[in-house]
């Protein structure tokens, strides 16, 4: 997992995924640690990631 996170590194995460995403890519962040989730949530377009808590979650979802 992602214990910790600056807000640059949180920023360029949300960049890639959003990158990813314009590719046709499903982006699924797993494993975010209590500080890094707060610094995501500050980046305006995080409402548009999928965050699950495990990987266990993140396939059980792709799978629905």
């Amino acid at each position: 997992g992602v214990p910790d996170l600056d807000a640059s590194a949180s920023g360029g995460l949300v960049r890639l995924a959003q990158g990813l995403q314009l590719l046709g890519v499903r982006t699924v962040l797993t494993g975010v640690g209590p500080r890094a989730a707060r610094l995501l949530s500050e980046q305006p377009a995080v409402r548009r990631l999928e965050i699950r808590g495990s990987v266990q979650d993140a396939v059980a979802s792709l799978l629905r």
